[in-house]
């Protein structure tokens, strides 16, 4: 994610992550990934959906399951603004099971009838209903709304509309984080999706997927997605978008912008395209065969980043001229090698993707317009990150979100600290090993979780070098403080 707080030329986002040295998520055979087919009748009008999912959760843990976990998050009061997200009803393997949520109203446990053995399979069907924040003069209510699960005028926004199973990792167990008020919150595992969408005639639905199929009926339009291999799943409905499509290697490029904004449209295509065409050659293909680009109102993010699908914030596209309209394109593209396709807590280890992503886009920079641009965007990301450790020295590039105070300390070490790390990574081992250790950690942890261990391991690996002296220079806090 980008955030509008701290700018180089006008610059940087939030999507979020400490070392946890532990090794990554075990690759899953195709065959036992969860999959999902979900059904969700939209009313554009007020905001409200309701919807029904049928899970098959196949239990990978390696030990025996006696309860599943799923995620609620539009119940946070962070980042999602006052809207809920109600479950209805739970069965399992078509029994009834009580179910309420916990903790900060997010976390949903599911008991289930009797302990599910590994590589086993259970049936979950839930039904929920969803209000969205209203943001009715288009903006929001609450400080803390990104406008990501939200309703404007002529949009709404429907990030984690559905409940998903929450993250699973051996010897911690299931993932039930809070939500707090910096930073992203969806830590998920690649699953398969079929999802349908019914909205009023006029409606127009992007989703992550690939839109199998569009009916009209007397209900309204129902629109068809599949997505294979997504963290999750989201969706945008609107009922005023101009649209332009560009093949960008083997992945479609296609803007959904206000009619008004053809310019700010123009310019995000030409940057999707050279920016997917730069990360093909330096990391390897994209994993999705096609990517949306969507307009809509944001507060506190330039732009936020989902499998398939980003988001850029409205108040940037009336003057895509600006040098940072074109690196929240390159940056939030950059997250579909970068937390779509190789994952991270979000929460623990947020710079695995930021860094990477924010750095990315330092890159495209460099190949767009030239290293003297990209230096000096290094130069004001240094100057940001110095500022921000002097102020507070127990913090670090890969501290975890909950540490930070606020906005602008994350972004200023986390996303600028963390692409002058990288950079420092790069000019000690050099373009060759640098580049071919970005594309195999590319290749080994895509459709993974990784964590810190993993990207660090592959570029000693890779050097064959020692590189302590900067990891321990960007990484660690100057001054240790306990929890």
């Amino acid at each position: 994610m980008m955030n509008g707080t701290i700018r180089v030329v006008t610059f940087f986002l939030v999507i979020l992550l400490v070392s946890v040295v532990v090794t990554a998520q075990p690759s899953i055979s195709p065959q036992f990934l969860s999959h999902y087919t979900i059904d969700v009748k939209i009313d554009f009008v007020t905001g409200t959906f309701t919807g029904s999912e049928d899970v098959t959760y196949w239990n990978t843990t390696g030990s025996a399951l006696e309860q599943v976990v799923f995620r609620i998050y539009p119940n946070s009061q962070y980042l999602y603004g006052p809207g809920t997200l109600h479950v209805d009803a739970v069965h399992v393997q078509g029994a009834a099971v009580a179910a309420a949520p916990t903790g900060d109203h997010t976390v949903l446990p599911i008991d289930l009838p009797r302990p599910l053995p590994p590589q086993s399979r259970a049936t979950i069907a839930v039904t929920f209903t969803g209000k969205l924040s209203r943001w009715s003069d288009g903006t929001p209510t609450v400080p803390s709304d990104y406008g990501i699960y939200a309703a404007t005028a002529h949009t709404l926004t429907l990030a984690s509309f559905y409940p998903i199973l929450a993250a699973y990792t051996p010897g911690s167990g299931w993932d039930r984080t809070p939500v707090g008020p910096i930073g992203d919150a969806v830590t998920s595992d690649i699953a398969n999706y079929d999802v349908t969408v019914t909205v009023p005639a006029g409606v127009v639905v992007v989703g992550s997927g690939e839109r199998t199929g569009v009916t009209q009926s007397s209900a309204g339009v129902q629109y068809q997605f599949v997505g294979q291999l997504m963290r999750d799943f989201m969706l945008v409905a609107g009922d005023n978008f101009a649209t332009r499509t560009e093949d960008a290697g083997n992945t479609r490029l296609t803007t959904y912008f206000r009619p008004n904004d053809h310019r700010a449209a123009a310019t995000a295509i030409e940057d999707g395209t050279r920016a997917i065409a730069i990360y093909n050659k330096l990391f390897g293909a994209c994993a999705y065969p096609k990517v949306d680009i969507v307009e809509v109102p944001l507060a506190r993010a330039a732009g936020v980043e989902y499998p398939g699908l980003i988001l850029v914030a409205a108040s940037y596209c009336a003057d895509p001229s600006t040098r940072f309209f074109s690196i929240i394109i390159s940056h939030e593209l950059a997250h579909q090698w970068w937390y779509a396709a190789v994952g991270n807590d979000v929460t623990a280890e947020p710079w695995l993707d930021e860094a990477l992503a924010t750095y990315s886009s330092v890159i495209y920079l460099e190949k767009t317009a030239g290293p003297r641009t990209s230096r000096a965007v290094l130069a004001e990301f240094r100057e940001q990150y110095q500022r921000a450790r002097a102020t507070h020295p127990n913090l670090a590039v890969a501290s975890p979100t909950y540490r930070f105070p606020n906005d602008a300390t994350y972004s200023a070490i986390v996303y600028s600290g963390g692409a002058c790390f990288l950079n420092a990574v790069r000019v000690a081992i050099g373009d060759s090993a640098f580049f071919a250790a970005l594309s195999e950690y590319y290749r080994l942890f895509k459709f993974r979780r990784a964590t810190a261990h993993d990207l660090l391991a592959t570029f000693t690996h890779t050097c064959g070098c020692d590189l302590d002296k900067i990891y321990t220079a960007y990484l660690k806090p100057a001054v240790v403080t306990t929890p």
